[in-house]
C-alpha cells in the first residue's frame, strides 16, 4: 500500500486504496498513521458524500483510539479539529451526538467552560443517547459548580427533575439542588444584613427539614443570631431546634444558651420552662436548674406556684440544702405575714434551730413587737436573741432593737423637776443616754453591715442632739432668783458643749457610709419644747411611695445626662421600642403594652440595658417590688454607672428596706441631669444637710408650691433662705406659700420662727404664732403655741437669740 499510494496521482488519488490502508493500519494498532490516512481521503474532492463522512470519522475515532494509548496535546487538539469539522460538515450525521459530547467534553477537560456548554447544553434535551444526554447533565452541572453559578445549578437541575422517573437519579439531583441553594446562601449572605441571613437559612432548613443540611443550618442560623446579638432569637429557634432534632448532640448546649438567653433579656416566663427542659436533659444538674425555675417563679410574683415549687425540691434535698429551701419559701410570702402556711413554716424552722434562718425569724418578730410599740415584747425578745450561739453580726439587729427601745426610754424621760429633785433628774436622763449610747455602740462593733451601722450611728446622733435639746430647754426651778436661774442655764448650756462636739465626731463617721442619712427625730417634743427657743425645722426625706419613676425622654444618655420625658406625652406605639412610646405607654398605665416593647429593647444586647430599666420600672408600678429589683440589678450589671438605673434600684430598695438601703444609690445620681422633682429634691436635701444653703435655694426654686408641699419641702425652702441671710425673701417666700395653702400649720411656725430669730421682729412673730393656733389640731403643739405667744408677749423687749438645733 505504501509503494502503491506514494506514485498515486494527486490530481486523481486513489481514495478507495488510501482508506483500505487506513484500515489496515486501524486494524494492526497504528492509530495515529490510520488517522492521517482517513484524514486524506475525507479531503478528496471527488469523493462521495458517504465515504468523505465514513473517512472523517475513522480519522476522528482513530485519533480516540491512539489517545487512549498514549495522551498527547497535539492529537487532542487534531481531535478538536477533526470534530468541529465533523460538526461543521455533518450537522446531521450519523454520529453527529457523539462528535458533538466529544467536542465538549474536550473544552470541558481544557476548561474552555463556556464552548463546553455550548456544545452539552443541546444534548441534555431530549436525545436519543440517554447516555449521552446523562453525561452531558452531569459536566454541565460541574461546570457551574466549578464556575459558582448555584442559581444555574438549581435551574439546571430542576430542569432536568421534572422528566427524570429513577428514583436514584431523582435523589442524587434533589441533594444537587440542596447543596447549591445552601451554598447561594452562603455566597448571598456576604453583602446581607445579619437578620437578612438568618431569615435565609431559616427558610432554607424549613424547606429541607428531614436533610442534614437543613438541619445543619437551622444551626448555623442559631449561631448567626448568637454571635451578631441576637440572643433572644437565638434562643426561640435553638427551642424549635430540640423540639425538631431531640437527638442532635447539640441538643444540651442549645437549651442551655436558649436558657441564659432568656434570663439575661428578663424574659422570666420564658426562662422558667426552658430551665426545666434544661433539668431533664441534664439529670446530674437536675436539683439546681429546678431550684432557679423556683427562684424565677417567685420573682416573677407567682407566688403560689413558687412555693409548690420549692416544697417539691425541699423532699428530695439534704438537710444542708433544706434550710435555703425554707428562707426562699418564707420570701415567697411577700407580705402575707399572718399566713398560717408561713407561720408553719418558721414554727418547723424553730423547732429544728436552722441557723441564720431562726435567728432571723425571731428578729423579725422583735421587729414587729417595736412597730406595735409593744416595746418589753421587743426588748426582752432581743435580750434572748442576743444569748443565741450565732455570730454576732447575726445578732447585730437585736441588739439594734434595744437600742431602740433604751432610746425610746431616754427620750421619754422628763427633765422638768423642782429644785430638790433638780440634779437626781439630770442624772437619770445621762443615765439613760449612756445605756442607749453604749447598746449603739455595741451594735456597731457586732455588726459587718453598712446598713446596720448607719442606723446606730442614726441612733447616736438622735440621742446627742436630743440631750442637747433637752439640757438647752430643761426649764429651771421656779423658786430659784433670776440670777440663779440665768446661772443655772448658763451651766446647762456648758454641758452641752462636749455633746456638741461628739455629734459632730459622730456625724462625720456617719457621712462616711452616707451623704445623704437623715439624722435627727422628724418629730418634736412639744412638752418640753422651751417657749424660749424657735423650733428649726427637721430634715427629712419625702416617703417612697411620693417618689416617682424616672421616665427619661431618650434611651442613651447626652453629656448633660437625661432628661425628663413630658408628662403630657402619652402616645403609646406598640411597634415603636422609642422611649417616648415607651414612656408614654407608662405614662397612660398601658404596661401590658409598655412590657412588650420593653421585651423588644432586651431581646439586643444594643438597648437591653434600658429594656431591662423599663421593666424594673413597670414591675415597680404593679408593685412587684422583687422583679422590679431583679430587674434593675440585671440592668446595672451592664451599666454600673448609669444614674437612672442607680435611682430606680434605689428608689425600689427605699420601698422594701428603708431609706438607709436607698441612701447608697441616691447618692450616685446627684450629678444628673435633675429635670426630675425626685431628683431635684434629693440634690436640695444633699446641699442642705452639707449647710450649702445657696445651692439649696436654687435647687428648691426649680419646684413649683405643690411640689414642695407635696415633697414636704417648703419649710426647709424658707429656712435655707433666711440661713443665708436673706430674711425678706425667706418671708416673702413665706407669705407666697402660705397665700396657696393658708391652712399650713408648720409653714406658720416657720414664719414666726423667721421674724423671731431673724428678722427679731416679735409682733410679727406673735401674728404668725396666733394663725398657727387657730389652725392646729395638735393639742400638744397648741399648747406650747398659747405658752409660746405669752412668753413673747411677756418679754417683748428682751432680744431672743436661741433656737432649737435640729440639724
Amino acid at each position: 500500500f505504501e509503494i502503491l499510494l506514494a506514485n498515486e496521482d494527486i490530481s486523481k488519488p486513489d481514495s478507495k486504496s488510501r482508506y483500505a490502508f487506513a484500515e489496515l493500519q486501524f486494524q494492526q494498532g497504528h492509530y495515529s498513521e490510520a488517522s492521517l490516512n482517513y484524514e486524506q481521503v475525507a479531503h478528496h474532492a471527488a469523493l462521495d458524500k458517504t465515504m468523505a463522512h465514513d473517512a472523517l470519522y475513522g480519522a476522528l475515532y482513530s485519533v480516540e483510539k491512539q489517545l487512549e494509548v498514549k495522551d498527547d496535546v497535539v492529537e487532542v487538539e487534531r481531535q478538536k479539529m477533526l470534530a468541529s469539522e465533523y460538526v461543521t460538515n455533518y450537522a446531521n450525521g450519523e454520529h453527529i451526538t457523539q462528535i458533538r459530547y466529544k467536542l465538549g467534553f474536550i473544552a470541558y477537560k481544557q476548561n474552555d467552560y463556556d464552548l463546553a456548554l455550548a456544545s452539552l447544553l443541546p444534548l441534555t434535551k431530549k436525545v436519543k443517547n440517554p447516555d449521552i444526554k446523562l453525561k452531558s447533565e452531569d459536566i454541565v452541572l460541574d461546570i457551574y459548580n466549578i464556575k459558582k453559578d448555584f442559581k444555574a445549578i438549581q435551574a439546571f437541575a430542576k430542569g432536568i427533575l421534572k422528566d427524570v422517573t429513577a428514583d436514584a437519579r431523582k435523589n442524587s439531583l434533589t441533594k444537587i439542588i440542596e447543596e447549591a441553594h445552601y451554598s447561594q446562601i452562603q455566597v448571598d449572605s456576604e453583602n446581607l444584613a445579619p437578620l437578612k441571613r438568618i431569615d435565609q437559612l431559616r427558610d432554607f432548613a424549613r424547606e429541607y427539614a428531614s436533610s442534614k443540611l437543613g438541619q445543619d443550618s437551622a444551626w448555623q442560623a442559631i449561631s448567626l443570631a448568637y454571635s451578631n446579638g441576637f440572643e433572644v432569637l437565638g434562643a426561640e429557634m435553638s427551642l424549635a431546634f430540640v423540639k425538631q432534632y431531640p437527638q442532635d448532640k447539640r441538643r444540651l448546649d442549645a437549651i442551655k444558651e436558649a436558657t441564659k438567653a432568656f434570663i439575661d433579656a428578663g424574659q422570666i416566663k420564658q426562662a422558667i420552662p426552658t430551665l426545666r427542659e434544661l433539668a431533664q436533659s441534664e439529670p446530674q444538674q437536675a436539683f439546681k436548674h429546678f431550684e432557679l425555675s423556683c427562684d424565677l417563679l417567685r420573682i416573677n410574683n407567682q407566688l403560689p406556684e413558687a412555693r409548690g415549687c420549692y416544697k417539691g425540691l425541699f423532699e428530695k434535698a439534704d438537710k444542708s440544702k433544706r434550710t435555703d429551701l425554707l428562707a426562699k419559701m418564707m420570701r415567697s410570702f411577700n407580705n402575707a405575714k399572718n399566713s398560717v402556711e408561713l407561720e408553719s413554716i418558721q414554727n418547723q424552722i424553730l423547732k429544728d434551730n436552722i441557723e441564720p434562718y431562726a435567728t432571723t425569724i425571731l428578729i423579725d418578730q422583735a421587729k414587729a413587737f417595736l412597730a406595735q410599740n409593744k416595746y418589753t415584747e421587743a426588748f426582752n425578745l432581743s435580750l434572748k436573741i442576743n444569748n443565741r450561739p450565732v455570730d454576732a453580726d447575726a445578732r447585730a439587729e437585736a441588739r439594734l432593737i434595744q437600742s431602740a427601745v433604751l432610746e425610746k426610754e431616754f427620750v421619754a424621760q422628763s427633765v422638768k423637776a423642782r429644785e430638790n429633785k433638780f440634779a437626781m433628774v439630770l442624772s437619770l436622763k445621762t443615765e439613760k443616754l449612756d445605756k442607749a449610747f453604749t447598746a449603739y455602740s455595741s451594735t456597731i462593733k457586732m455588726s459587718k453591715s453598712d446598713k446596720v451601722q448607719l442606723q446606730a450611728l442614726q441612733g447616736i446622733d438622735r440621742l446627742y442632739t436630743h440631750f442637747i435639746e433637752a439640757l438647752s430647754n430643761m426649764p429651771v426651778p421656779i423658786s430659784l432668783t433670776p440670777e440663779e436661774q440665768k446661772t443655772l442655764r448658763s451651766e446647762l448650756v456648758k454641758l452641752t458643749v462636749p455633746f456638741n462636739q461628739k455629734r459632730i465626731d459622730n456625724l462625720a463617721q456617719l457621712r462616711k457610709l452616707s451623704q445623704l442619712s437623715p439624722s435627727v427625730s422628724t418629730s418634736v417634743n412639744w412638752n418640753e419644747m422651751s417657749t424660749e427657743k424657735t423650733v428649726e425645722p427637721r430634715l427629712q426625706f419625702p416617703s417612697a411611695k411620693l417618689l416617682s419613676s424616672f421616665v427619661p425622654n431618650s434611651l442613651t444618655v447626652s453629656q448633660n445626662g437625661y432628661s425628663r420625658l413630658p408628662a403630657t406625652e402619652k402616645k403609646c406605639d406598640g411597634q415603636s421600642p422609642t422611649a417616648a412610646s415607651l414612656g408614654g405607654c407608662l405614662q397612660l398605665k398601658k404596661y401590658d403594652d409598655a412590657e412588650k416593647l420593653a421585651f423588644k429593647l432586651t431581646a439586643t444586647k444594643e438597648n437591653r440595658a434600658m429594656g431591662l430599666y423599663y421593666l424594673s420600672v413597670i414591675a415597680d408600678k404593679k408593685d412587684e417590688t422583687d422583679k422590679a429589683l431583679w430587674m434593675v440589678e440585671k440592668a446595672l450589671a451592664l451599666d454600673p454607672e448609669n444614674s437612672v438605673m442607680n435611682y430606680q434600684k434605689g428608689k425600689v430598695l427605699y420601698s422594701v428596706e428603708g431609706i438607709n438601703s436607698a441612701l447608697p444609690f441616691f447618692e450616685k445620681v446627684l450629678d444628673m441631669k435633675k429635670s426630675s422633682p425626685d431628683l431635684i429634691v434629693m440634690n436640695a436635701l444633699k446641699s442642705f444637710s452639707d449647710r450649702d444653703y445657696i445651692t439649696a435655694t436654687e435647687e428648691f426654686s426649680r419646684l413649683s408650691n405643690e411640689e414642695l408641699y407635696t415633697y414636704g419641702m417648703g419649710i426647709l425652702y424658707v429656712e435655707a433662705a433666711a440661713q443665708k441671710g436673706e430674711t425678706e425673701q425667706a418671708l416673702k417666700l413665706a407669705s407666697n406659700f402660705l397665700n396657696w395653702k393658708s391652712d399650713y400649720v408648720d409653714m406658720l411656725i416657720e414664719q414666726a420662727r423667721v421674724h423671731e430669730h431673724f428678722a427679731l421682729n416679735k409682733d410679727n412673730a406673735i401674728v404668725s404664732y396666733q394663725k398657727a393656733l387657730a389652725k392646729s389640731s395638735d393639742l400638744e403643739q397648741k399648747d406650747w403655741l398659747k405658752r409660746k405667744i405669752e412668753f413673747l408677749k411677756t418679754n417683748k423687749n428682751n432680744q431672743i437669740t436661741s433656737h432649737v438645733s435640729g440639724i
